[in-house]
């Protein structure tokens, strides 16, 4: 890393002022110092040009305490640009001093000063005056407002830091002057800058006696609801403590969602009604939760107006057919399901499907910036991750569901045709299914009128027979391992065992880890199809055959897979 010298040249300093002549934008200014570095192999003005290339945060308040306001503009895991504060070379910050102490601009002023505060270099009061009044400056010039507002509110912060009230006080009238004439357009009211202003402010002189009149216009000028969530925010600062005006603004903020989602209609209205069940409950409104609650559920999947999406998918001739027959050629029926269930899951083999997930979010990574509500059958959202491990969970399962739209025919065939190949009576059925220690006689028996009932294609009753029992082997894996824990009775809680999703977690490191992902995604997964819950609840009105036979496939999965500690794959 080849680093500059620490006395700024006079051409650098004369070429950053002829910039700052016309330029007040911090990236532009790091843009233009680029091209200098580039056309001129300046080696100042590349590392000059990294001072205006980090990112200020606009945190307020308690979002401000504990994060730095100076980030990088560009992250990976190996990699940050800028280089983090902490890690600037010493001749680096020495350059941004010097520069410091020679520029002129008032944007060089403010970012260069306001990185030496951060750095704790030299006089940190010098510092913080001097970006505090070029901040000033700015903000009560003449550009666009987002960025004054954001001059302000560092000004003021800077000026807070070092203890310097007049300094701070210089800039509550700006703060004023500039939320009222955003409010005053008429066509575009700009909410950034209005409520930022707003919010620093409050922050800062809670009691100012132009704030009220501020966020009473902020109501009115932006009645969409999350605009005036983020007004009732700021309002319910301003009286913490006082009980009864909490309360008011608590309602007033649901019913602010509860009025829009009765303007709209589909998708809309229903994201709406979800949000103000949600903050109902955040605050404890049981009439208003009610409300948005019986909303909520008396639409349709139909009033979603949601886009349904199909493919087609060809498959060679013959392809299909030579699948089933290396399972039909088998020498026994046990032979065959053995085979089948050691083969990969419906979902397919858990590394292609990483594989394939990663090729998804580079080749369309706008995919990863939207979230996604998971909707039921009902038509009522189920879950949204909210982790970095969910969100993995969820790219994962996405592919798996395609994986096994795509297999599950198959497996239905190969289900099919194993029991016209072999044509077990109940009692040879039985003898394979229950071969393994930890499968009892009742529960072979009932699997065994499953597949029975599959192939006369009455897929409701083999579905209905086989989802309780795979509870009952999940569970009697679990008994063999030693690691069952049942749940005694608390309270008025009576005592119960684990139910099938936290059962399939234990079980996870005995298991193979793809047949593991494709019990979770198929049976219980909120990423997934979440077909035994989805059943359980009465949510799935007919039942196919490909449902009936991975429903069995997991069953034979669970009974024919010796029970092994260290089975992990």
């Amino acid at each position: 890393m080849e680093l500059p010298e620490p006395n700024s040249s006079d051409e650098l300093i004369a070429e950053l002022a002829e910039i700052e002549a016309n330029e007040t934008e911090w990236l532009v200014i790091g843009e233009k110092l680029r091209q200098r570095a580039s056309d001129a192999n300046d080696l100042q003005a590349g590392w000059l040009m990294t001072a205006f290339d980090y990112s200020l945060a606009r945190r307020v308040g308690d979002y401000a305490k504990n994060a730095p306001p100076f980030g990088a503009n560009f992250v990976t895991d190996q990699f940050a640009y800028p280089l983090p504060l902490g890690q600037v070379p010493a001749e680096v910050v020495a350059l941004w001093s010097d520069v410091a102490e020679r520029s002129t601009g008032d944007a060089s002023q403010a970012r260069l000063h306001h990185l030496l505060f951060e750095l704790r270099q030299g006089n940190r009061g010098h510092h913080a005056r001097a970006a505090a009044a070029a901040y000033l400056a700015i903000g009560t010039g003449t550009g666009e407002r987002i960025q004054r507002v954001n001059c302000l509110h560092w000004s003021l912060d800077l000026s807070r830091r070092i203890k310097d009230n007049p300094g701070a006080e210089l800039v509550h009238s700006p703060l004023v002057a500039l939320a009222s004439d955003s409010l005053a357009q008429v066509d575009s009211p700009e909410p950034g800058v209005a409520l930022h202003s707003i919010e620093v402010l409050a922050s800062d002189v809670p009691r100012h006696p132009q704030l009220a009149d501020l966020l009473d216009r902020a109501r009115v000028a932006y009645p969409d609801a999350r605009l005036t969530g983020e007004t009732i925010r700021i309002q319910r600062s301003l009286v913490r403590g006082e009980d009864s005006r909490l309360t008011k603004l608590n309602r007033e903020h649901v019913l602010t969602y509860l009025a829009q989602a009765d303007q709209l209609t589909g998708l809309m209205r229903m994201v709406n009604l979800e949000d103000a069940a949600q903050l109902a409950t955040t605050y404890g409104l049981a009439d208003l939760l009610k409300t948005a609650t019986v909303g909520m559920q008396a639409m349709s999947f139909e009033e979603l107006g949601l886009k349904e999406t199909s493919y087609t998918v060809t498959f060679t001739a013959g392809v299909l057919e030579a699948q089933v027959r290396r399972y039909t050629q088998q020498s026994t029926l046990g032979d065959a399901l053995s085979l089948l269930i050691g083969d990969a899951p419906p979902t397919g083999d858990i590394e292609t499907t990483r594989a394939v997930a990663a090729h998804a979010s580079k080749s369309a990574p706008l995919i990863d910036m939207f979230t996604v509500k998971h909707i039921g059958a009902d038509a009522l959202s189920r879950y949204t991750a909210t982790t970095n491990e969910e969100r993995v969970d969820e790219k994962l399962a996405r592919a798996e569901m395609v994986h096994m739209t795509l297999a599950m025919d198959g497996f239905a065939r190969i289900l099919d045709s194993l029991m016209s190949n072999f044509t077990p009576t109940e009692d040879e059925l039985i003898e394979v299914i229950g071969s393994a220690d930890h499968v009892a006689v009742a529960t072979a028996t009932t699997i065994a009128k499953a597949l029975m009932a599959f192939h006369a294609s009455n897929y409701e009753e083999a579905v209905t027979l086989t989802m309780p029992r795979i509870e009952t082997l999940a569970r009697a894996r679990l008994v063999e391992l030693g690691e069952l824990q049942f749940r005694v009775q608390q309270g008025h809680d009576r005592g119960q065992y684990p139910q099938l999703g936290s059962m399939l977690r234990a079980l996870q490191p005995h298991l193979d880890e793809s047949w593991s992902r494709f019990l979770r995604t198929f049976l219980v997964s909120q990423f997934g199809s979440n077909f035994r819950n989805e059943l359980a609840h009465g949510f799935v009105d007919v039942v196919g055959g490909h449902q009936a036979a991975l429903t069995i496939v997991a069953a034979l999965h669970l009974a024919l897979t010796p029970v092994r500690p260290d089975a992990r794959s």
